[in-house]
């Protein structure tokens, strides 16, 4: 079975060789599917600034750059097939995830979704999440 080709999407002005880094795509499209790399509440465009220190503005950020990569790969956030989140501290943070994932994906049916409680995240993120989208 031939997929196609594949089509590598990032942001033109994203800081270069640090996001999401050097050695992968931010969204590989292939066979009517996007798969998005996992996103930190990193700014793009300068890749070492200092993260939010509450989960609830991580969240926020990471659907920022969500929306970003959806424009860029002419795609929207309507077309969200499945999202699986890596939260550190799941016990005390998973309520405060999980409120800021609801007002990010907004009201009605939403995409599939699975959290995984994980020991740490690169740069001392609290969140990360990766994205599967219907193209």
């Amino acid at each position: 079975m031939n997929a196609g080709p594949l089509r590598h999407v990032s942001l033109p002005d994203a800081d270069p060789g640090k996001w999401p880094n050097p050695r992968s795509s931010a969204v590989v499209i292939v066979g009517g599917v996007a798969h998005f790399s996992g996103l930190r509440a990193i700014d793009p465009r300068q890749a070492r600034t200092p993260l939010p220190e509450l989960v609830e503005a991580q969240v926020e950020r990471i659907f920022t750059n969500l929306d970003l990569l959806l424009q860029q790969a002419g795609l929207s956030r309507d077309r969200l097939v499945s999202a699986r989140s890596y939260l550190v501290d799941f016990d005390r943070l998973y309520p405060r995830m999980a409120e800021a994932w609801s007002r990010c994906i907004g009201p009605g049916p939403g995409p599939a979704f699975t959290c995984v409680g994980v020991e740490r995240l690169a740069r001392g993120a609290l969140v990360e999440m990766d994205f599967i989208v219907a193209a």
